[in-house]
């Protein structure tokens, strides 16, 4: 089923700013907001108490982004590609977390993995043949999903669910 909606222009570009900032599209937000609305059976995410910024976790501070971390290596002269995975540390756990196409297997990948806590970007670069689909964990709900979870704070970056280690393929870090 599809659906079209009329947004007022002045709030659609000032909600696209902000969705350009944290590195997420229109669409990518619809479908997270109704998905949330179905878990809570209900609004009351969106109405809510406010965070006060004074409590706010380092992460929530000047967050970083997909656009911004490709910006800083760039400024390092480092071509981070298309095919760009972007990870940042679990809030409530000790992993980087993400769930990219098994497609990205198919070229070159870039994997980035943004630690919040010491302000630091990881850029792995995984060359096209070295990694198999059948080396990575499928989700259990969206097959066509890699299930990624790499240990925060291992020298390894090794995935919890596959045992793969990507520090093979570090090949650039940045502070920020």
């Amino acid at each position: 089923m599809s659906y079209t909606i009329t947004i007022d222009d002045k709030l659609e570009q000032d909600a696209q700013l902000v969705l350009d900032r944290i590195g997420l599209d229109m669409d990518a937000l619809i479908r997270m907001t109704l998905k949330r609305v179905v878990l809570d059976e209900g609004i009351s995410f969106l109405v809510g108490e406010q965070k006060s910024k004074k409590k706010a976790m380092p992460c929530e501070i000047d967050r970083m982004t997909k656009n911004k971390a490709i910006s800083l290596f760039a400024a390092k002269g480092v071509n981070v590609g298309k095919n760009v995975t972007f990870a940042s540390k679990n809030k409530m756990a000790s992993n980087y977390w993400a769930n990219p196409m098994f497609e990205v297997l198919t070229m070159e990948w870039c994997l980035i993995l943004n630690d919040w806590v010491h302000r630091t970007l990881f850029l792995f670069r995984i060359p096209l043949g070295t990694v198999l689909p059948t080396q990575l964990v499928k989700r259990r709900d969206q097959q066509e999903r890699i299930d990624l979870q790499i240990c925060y704070s291992d020298p390894t970056f090794t995935d919890n669910r596959s045992k793969l280690s990507f520090a093979p393929f570090l090949v650039e870090q940045v502070s920020y």
